[in-house]
């Protein structure tokens, strides 16, 4: 687990959408998605519910 999935994490909980999130992250889409999508295989889990 890295800081900045934490980070991306926390960021996706304010903002409630992921390209909210990483423009304010001040990262890509995809990199963002790709660290949640890490953090939850880490933690054996879905964090969010993806409604798309």
């Amino acid at each position: 687990m890295e800081m900045n999935q934490i980070r991306y994490f926390l960021a996706v909980c304010e903002h409630r959408n992921f390209t909210h999130a990483a423009s304010a992250s001040n990262v890509s889409q995809p990199s963002l998605t790709t660290a949640i999508k890490k953090l939850e295989d880490e933690l054996g889990g879905d964090l969010f519910v993806r409604d798309r």
